[in-house]
């Protein structure tokens, strides 16, 4: 269930900066109109899902209305705001930044799995998976990567 959830923040963590346009460029009417319609559709959805299949009928209605946003609402606002810009977001700014980090996450669970199928996770655990996560992302952003050798460089061998 804590996968689901996480998947669905993930999706709404990718919302905040095409909200921000939204907000920025003051075209505040679509999400008016968005998370109206959402409302509409899945107020319901939570009730049937949450009575069906409790607390992870939830987490399925929290990444659906996200999952909305990010392949219905986003090619509407890019039709408006940044026009023939919509494929480049989606591979540019979220698949490529992602992959990376997305790839050591399912090989360190499945060796994990695989490995020590009766592992507890613990907070050390996790912080060492956050490290390697974190270290695989900055290494696949060719400025942050730039501006951490510049940094290392100007601390480590004055």
């Amino acid at each position: 269930m804590t996968q689901i959830l996480l998947s669905g923040s993930l999706l709404n963590s990718l919302m905040v900066m095409p909200y921000n346009l939204l907000i920025a460029s003051g075209w505040t009417r679509f999400t008016i109109y968005q998370n109206s319609i959402a409302a509409i559709i899945l107020v319901p959805l939570l009730f049937l899902l949450t009575n069906k299949y409790g607390a992870l009928g939830a987490t399925f209605v929290w990444v659906i209305v996200n999952a909305g946003y990010i392949f219905i609402s986003q090619p509407i606002m890019h039709r408006k705001l940044l026009k023939n810009e919509l494929l480049t977001w989606y591979w540019d700014d979220i698949l490529v930044p992602m992959l990376p980090s997305l790839v050591v996450v399912v090989l360190i669970k499945f060796s994990l799995q695989k490995i020590f199928p009766t592992f507890q996770m613990n907070i050390f655990i996790i912080g060492v998976i956050f490290l390697f996560v974190m270290t695989a992302s900055v290494f696949n952003l060719v400025k942050e990567r730039f501006s951490l050798k510049k940094f290392l460089q100007n601390n480590l061998y004055k």
